[in-house]
């Protein structure tokens, strides 16, 4: 079964830049999150975007602090293809925090959230065969 979920994400899924996120400060306590950070290195793996018909998430809305953009989308990655390109000292699955470059869609996406249960009712309670990973479009700062 694996197999063929790795070979499937390889024939109808994209190139994309995993790129891990290094912290060199302390976290924060209080806001619970790494203030800085740097992203020094880049790994390229295959995945297959879940929502080709465009971006979700909440779109374009007017807050209060003016126009706000947030597109989303989402990655489905295959765990062996994980575990095959990304050293083990660097991350042992995709993590929050951590960036995805398309280049494709020539976007930046931070790593919201991994889905590890992605396939619970067909495939049984195990370790997961992929990672599901919601995304939105990188907002820079600093």
């Amino acid at each position: 079964m694996e197999d063929l979920i790795v070979e499937s994400i390889q024939i109808t899924g994209h190139d994309l830049w995993y790129i891990p996120r290094t912290a060199y400060d302390s976290i924060d306590e209080i806001v619970g999150e790494i203030s800085n950070s740097k992203f020094s290195s880049a790994y390229l793996i295959d995945a297959y975007i879940a929502n080709v018909q465009g971006y979700e998430g909440e779109g374009d809305f007017f807050s209060k602090f003016g126009l706000d953009i947030r597109e989303s989308s989402n990655f489905v990655l295959a765990k062996r293809t994980f575990q095959r390109y990304i050293p083990s000292g660097v991350a042992t699955r995709p993590r929050e925090g951590d960036l995805l470059y398309v280049p494709v869609m020539q976007k930046l996406f931070e790593i919201k959230f991994v889905e590890e249960e992605l396939m619970f009712f067909s495939l049984g309670k195990r370790d997961p065969y992929v990672y599901e990973l919601r995304c939105e479009v990188f907002r820079y700062s600093n």
